[in-house]
């Protein structure tokens, strides 16, 4: 399907047909119903921006509370604020079992205290990992295991 041929009514359908459209396709139907399309290589990424624009534009946006509690944000939670000073986090690594121990102040790991778990998990790896998934925070299952 070429972007000519999209319908400017939205419906479940015209949004599945996004998935049938390629890069240069999207950013054409997005010149169409939004305006100047953004710098984006994803056409992933930017179908789902596009499907949203769509919906919005015909269904309607956020109600005015949502948007200004969006706006002004909620609190940021730090890596691991939950699991409480002394918790443990303990992670498999080449046949190794490595332990971080939650602190006040950051996570401890061989001696050395970090500002975040995703600090901890390069180190040990030498290679950027979001520091929650790795340890096993985020999906429960992959192996990591969290001890207080």
């Amino acid at each position: 399907m070429s972007a000519d041929q999209y319908c400017t009514t939205v419906t479940a359908q015209n949004i599945d047909a996004l998935e049938s459209l390629g890069l240069y396709a999207l950013r054409a139907v997005w010149r169409e119903h939004v305006g100047e399309p953004p710098i984006l290589r994803s056409a992933s990424l930017l179908r789902a921006l596009l499907a949203w624009r769509l919906q919005e534009a015909a269904f309607g946006g956020l109600d005015a509370e949502t948007r200004r509690r969006l706006k002004a944000g909620g609190r940021q939670m730090t890596e691991g604020l939950d699991l409480g000073d002394g918790a443990q986090i303990k992670r498999e690594w080449r046949g190794q079992i490595e332990t971080v121990v939650v602190e006040a102040d950051g996570f401890r790991w061989r001696e050395r205290t970090y500002k975040s778990l995703s600090a901890v998990a390069t180190a040990m790896t030498g290679t950027q990992w979001n520091g929650p998934r790795f340890f096993g925070l985020r999906s429960p299952g992959n192996g990591a295991r969290s001890t207080v």
